[in-house]
């Protein structure tokens, strides 16, 4: 999950980068892998939290900020790290489903499409030697 530094970083990326790197490019980028909606809710957060100026054109949407912040900040703790493998894993299946909201708002997959994909590659795309 996106923690407060994550948003802390981005703004201090946007503060200190602002003037030089190629937003469009940036753009082009954040399209292919389907993160752009995500790019620009951190980008807001980051003006709204830390006072920087976003340097590129970033549309607004309140609904995304609002729901994005809140799970930044009141986020209940995922599995403990010292679990055992299956409950790691279970705890894993039940946050996708709980987050399934970020799927939807923020990239061009769904949960579902996403767990499938990963499933997928775990059985049949493993990098053998």
């Amino acid at each position: 999950g996106i923690i407060l530094r994550h948003i802390c970083d981005w703004a201090m990326v946007l503060k200190a980068h602002g003037s030089t790197v190629n937003w469009q490019e940036w753009k082009k980028v954040c399209q292919t892998y389907g993160l752009l909606s995500f790019g620009y809710a951190m980008s807001r957060l980051a003006q709204r939290i830390c006072g920087v100026d976003i340097p590129f054109d970033c549309p607004n949407n309140d609904d995304a900020d609002r729901r994005l912040l809140n799970d930044t900040l009141y986020r209940q703790p995922g599995c403990d790290r010292q679990a055992s493998d299956f409950k790691v894993r279970v705890a894993l299946i039940r946050n996708m489903m709980r987050d399934s909201w970020k799927y939807r708002l923020f990239s061009d997959t769904n949960s579902l499409l996403f767990c499938t994909r990963r499933v997928w590659g775990y059985l049949f795309d493993k990098d053998l030697d």
